[in-house]
């Protein structure tokens, strides 16, 4: 498995705790042989503290657990053989009524329904998810099977390190955040998600040309919707706090990766409107319905036009005069 998605990973597990299933010492307990036959004891605690002890046994309950997959006994044949199947895949038995009918009969489909079943785990997001996908990409015998785990597997890695990353810049602590967002990019060096974070972090620590190289590369990896979206997303946020500064940064660079985006001149009358300056927001207006901006109804009863919406140049605009040059 690659050595980056191990790496990735950890940061997942790092704050869970140690589950065995892979021959760990097990906690003081009677014999393997005692315990397998407990698995068909008739009450359910005992059946239940059995499996748990089992499972923490880990390969060396493995033989005696195949003798009991074929026993005439039917509640130990079937916990014996969901056992071997939870200890080859170290589902612990906790985490086992998350993903038991998703699991039960993964080895014996086709390769092509395992991919199928492995974006079925996906949905999950679950840590679950991330120790079977983890366990795919090194035991299954397909090579497309395991391709498939360790793409979801990196995509989910990202999408948590991207949660962290925002949440520490968020807290302003720009080198961790960074840190999070490279990691990103060692499974997959052109992750929006990544490339936005760390243009983020640059432009919040003052260095604009740096923030719009991260988008750039961005925007020309195929990404240029979702780098405009999130710049117009945290723009628009720091209107109300009357940061108006700050939020045109965010729709300026909107317009160095899309020079006629009509979003980007709205939202910058709207700043300038906010601010008073009546002649700037009519003249961005303008040339954001020019560029294509033409839900009128909206303009008409967005409070950010409060400013302007009395002076005549307001309506006159509305009614046409953004045709005349």
């Amino acid at each position: 498995m690659n050595i980056r998605i191990i790496t990735a990973t950890a940061f997942l597990l790092a704050t869970l705790p140690a589950l065995a299933g892979d021959g760990g010492n097990a906690r003081s307990a009677p014999s393997v042989e005692t315990l397998v036959k407990r698995l068909g004891h008739e009450a359910w605690a005992v059946r239940t503290d059995a499996v748990e002890r089992l499972y923490l046994a880990g390969a060396r309950a493995r033989p005696a657990l195949e003798e009991a997959a074929g026993a005439a006994d039917p509640h130990r044949r079937r916990l014996a053989r969901r056992l071997l199947l939870m200890i080859r895949w170290r589902i612990p038995p906790k985490m086992r009524k998350r993903i038991g009918p998703l699991w039960d009969d993964f080895e014996a489909l086709p390769p092509r329904k395992r991919v199928r079943r492995l974006l079925e785990l996906q949905a999950l997001k679950e840590e679950i998810a991330v120790r079977l996908l983890e366990r795919t990409a090194e035991i299954d015998p397909h090579s497309a099977v395991k391709q498939t785990a360790r793409r979801i597997l990196a995509a989910l890695v990202s999408e948590r390190l991207s949660v962290e990353g925002d949440r520490l810049l968020d807290e302003g602590k720009h080198e961790p955040a960074e840190a999070r967002f490279r990691e990103i990019l060692a499974l997959d060096p052109v992750n929006p998600k990544a490339l936005y974070g760390l243009a983020r972090s640059r432009l919040l620590q003052g260095d604009r040309d740096a923030a719009l190289r991260f988008l750039r590369k961005a925007a020309s990896a195929g990404f240029e919707a979702y780098v405009v979206g999130r710049l117009n997303t945290d723009g628009c946020r720091l209107l109300p706090a009357e940061d108006f500064e700050t939020a045109e940064t965010y729709f300026g660079l909107m317009l160095e990766i899309d020079p006629v985006n009509s979003t980007a001149l709205y939202n910058i009358a709207c700043s300038r409107s906010l601010q008073g300056k009546t002649d700037e927001a009519l003249d961005f207006l303008t040339k954001s319905i020019r560029h294509g901006y033409r839900n009128f109804e909206h303009i008409r009863q967005d409070p950010d036009f409060e400013n302007i919406r009395e002076d005549p140049r307001f309506e006159r605009l509305l009614r046409g005069g953004w045709r005349r040059r």
